[in-house]
Order: C-alpha cells, then sequence, then structure tokens
C-alpha cells in the first residue's frame, strides 16, 4: 500500500494502493471493506478524510486527465 488515512471515529483506515483502487478497511475485525475507484486505476495516494468522517478524496492516475475523486 502508498498510502493510509485513518477516520475520525478511529474505526477504518483508508489505503491508497500502487496497483488500483483504494481499500477501507475495518480496523477491528482487519478486514477490507469498500473499494474506492475504477479497475482501471494505475495506482492511488494521499486519502484525506473530511473531520465529520463523510468524505473522502483521493488522487487517482489513470490514462485520463482527471486528477482525483471525492466519495
Amino acid at each position: 500500500y502508498r498510502a493510509i488515512s485513518i477516520a475520525p471515529d478511529g474505526k477504518t483506515a483508508f489505503l491508497t494502493s500502487i496497483r488500483g483502487p483504494a481499500v477501507a478497511f475495518d480496523l477491528e475485525s482487519a478486514k477490507p471493506g469498500r473499494t474506492y475507484g475504477e479497475p482501471t486505476v494505475s495506482f492511488t495516494d494521499a486519502p484525506l478524510v473530511s473531520p465529520d468522517g463523510k468524505l473522502l478524496a483521493v488522487r487517482e492516475v489513470t490514462n485520463k486527465p482527471a486528477g482525483g475523486q471525492l466519495y
């Protein structure tokens, strides 16, 4: 994994990958949850969770002229 951000409640970690979408991990069960990004994403970086925990910003690198996503 490339980078990590912890949700404000301390229950979820968001990890970015050098090989695809970002992934949410439940820290209590240590199990992966939702993925953020399309399978065609080359890599993700710089996860940032809003202070209220409702938004996740992720930098995505693809072959498209994008730059990031807000989930």
